[in-house]
């Protein structure tokens, strides 16, 4: 079966793209080819020659990346961010996927798996788990945020003159003034977001 190729120069390289919309890039010694395409349920998946796979179910792809296989310059973009990231592993792979519960799960074979979710009541629930070591990323009933790592803590909780407080195991305190907080709004979108920033910062 003849395929017919086209060419689209990205950072000096070649990458092809055949008449059924998957993407190919191959160095120029032929030592390391790399795929992405698009399966008949629409999931996006990469592979390599050094037996990588990487695997992005139907939902996860509509929420994060609908433009994928639909515009070519942002699906370019992301093939080339993949042969980035994984240009160093060998025998890996990982799935992104959102179920019929609309948990959105990251697992690989070496021992991650994350899941997010809302609970009944729409809080915002993270799960880690990564060696066996457990981390948990909450917001409680009073939209507070909450973390945990083994006897590893932090909070960003609401206090009752309604400003915003962030506190962890290691001894910070900070309160943030309505004005602080709504620059931290701007910037990160949501309290998540900035929970995360912090506990990046100060643990």
């Amino acid at each position: 079966f003849f395929s017919v190729f086209f060419f689209i120069n990205f950072h000096a390289q070649e990458i092809k793209k055949d008449i059924f919309n998957n993407y190919e890039f191959c160095r120029k010694d032929k030592k390391f080819c790399a795929n992405l395409k698009k399966d008949i349920f629409d999931n996006i998946i990469y592979t390599d020659d050094k037996k990588n796979t990487i695997t992005y179910n139907r939902k996860y792809v509509a929420k994060y990346f609908p433009e994928l296989f639909k515009n070519e310059s942002i699906t370019v973009d992301f093939f080339a961010g993949l042969l980035e990231e994984f240009k160093y592993y060998k025998n890996y792979s990982r799935t992104h996927e959102i179920d019929i519960f609309d948990k959105e799960i990251v697992e690989d074979n070496r021992n991650f798996k994350s899941v997010y979710y809302k609970d009944i009541h729409g809080k915002y629930q993270y799960e880690e788990n990564f060696n066996n070591s457990k981390t948990t990323l909450s917001e409680d009933f009073n939209g507070n945020i909450v973390y945990k790592n083994g006897n590893i803590w932090a909070k960003l909780e609401k206090n009752f003159q309604g400003n915003w407080k962030f506190s962890d195991k290691s001894g910070t305190n900070i309160e943030f003034s309505k004005e602080t907080w709504n620059l931290l709004l701007q910037k990160f979108g949501d309290k998540s977001k900035i929970a995360n920033y912090l506990i990046s910062t100060f643990l």
